[in-house]
């Protein structure tokens, strides 16, 4: 059996997903993960020009109407939980058709409830395995995350 990381195996899992969408436009706030690179280009994705977003931009629609007039068929948003429910809003306002897909933090369950027209169907993958304690043995990392939580007071 082949042994994977859980990033490159979200990786895998979003690019299988998008396989469909083969015209991806990515969004951030920083340049391209190259963990995203190799999967999506395996499967004859092309990368439109990526838009990287600057801290405190409120206005989103035109960023979604880039989107859209790049002929893109997925939006992959890397992007803070507040720059990515309002891009989420501006997709529903001009109901643009393309699909969405981002890191699972980015989005609170109720932007997808309450924008379900364009969340329905959203690829969503996690960069972190979930912290619990079960995960400790076979996620060493996270010995360090709940020590900084019971150090802040928080167990």
């Amino acid at each position: 059996m082949r042994e994977l990381t859980y990033s490159e195996a979200a990786v895998e899992a979003v690019a299988e997903e998008m396989r469909r969408d083969p015209k991806i436009f990515y969004m951030s706030t920083d340049a391209l993960p190259p963990l995203l690179k190799p999967p999506l280009a395996k499967i004859g994705a092309e990368f439109l020009d990526p838009v990287l977003v600057g801290q405190g931009e409120t206005d989103y629609s035109t960023f979604v109407a880039n989107v859209q007039s790049e002929g893109a068929d997925a939006a992959v948003l890397l992007l803070s939980e507040q720059a990515a429910a309002q891009f989420v809003a501006s997709t529903a306002q001009l109901q643009p058709g393309f699909r969405l897909s981002g890191l699972s933090p980015s989005f609170t369950i109720d932007v997808l409830r309450k924008y379900k027209d364009v969340t329905k169907g959203m690829v969503l993958a996690n960069s972190f395995p979930y912290p619990t304690a079960n995960n400790v043995g076979r996620f060493p990392g996270l010995k360090t995350y709940f020590g900084a939580m019971k150090a802040g007071g928080i167990s």
